[in-house]
């Protein structure tokens, strides 16, 4: 819960770590501390500082939308309200996770290719450097391939995941 001014509260459907999280991350941006950042310089460096992966066209979209003012400014407020509303995606529950898996899975099969998953994880959304993605993609085959096939069993690569970090925030 966030306090407004002159004893008003305001409420968030965000945890306290959230909130703490996504005001960090306000303050960052907002280097001289001017109470505001800027959609055009700042919204997407923010995004993604969250775990948000759209594209720059979806996010641009995202912006249109709530720069109801058209002013081009944002305070912490407006940014936490953006953060807990319906574009924000909390990749740090399963079936959220889940569910970018399944954009992929093409044949609804449970698995991915290990090349397939290796092109995600240095092409699409947040990319990871070759050696973060020989990382990832090395877990998901300890965790998801146990049998050697050549494809992960993504259900099982969540399921790990969680299991070894119950707050695990997904770069995918």
């Amino acid at each position: 819960m966030a306090e407004g001014g002159e004893g008003e509260e305001l409420t968030y459907n965000l945890t306290e770590g959230q909130l703490l999280s996504y005001r960090d991350v306000f303050s960052m941006f907002d280097k001289e501390e001017q109470g505001y950042c800027l959609y055009s310089r700042d919204f997407l460096g923010m995004w993604r500082a969250v775990n948000q992966n759209e594209s720059e066209a979806e996010v641009a979209n995202i912006i249109a939308e709530v720069d109801t003012l058209q002013d081009d400014k944002f305070d912490c407020e407006k940014w936490l309200r953006i953060c807990e509303g319906p574009k924000f995606k909390d990749y740090r529950k399963p079936e959220e996770l889940l569910e970018v898996f399944r954009q992929f899975d093409t044949e609804g099969s449970g698995v991915i290719k290990i090349p397939q998953l290796r092109y995600i994880a240095q092409s699409i959304g947040e990319k990871l450097d070759p050696e973060m993605a020989d990382e990832f993609v090395d877990y998901c085959i300890s965790q998801g391939d146990k049998e050697k096939t050549g494809e992960v069993d993504y259900d099982a690569v969540v399921k790990a995941l969680f299991e070894r970090d119950p707050g695990v925030n997904a770069c995918l």
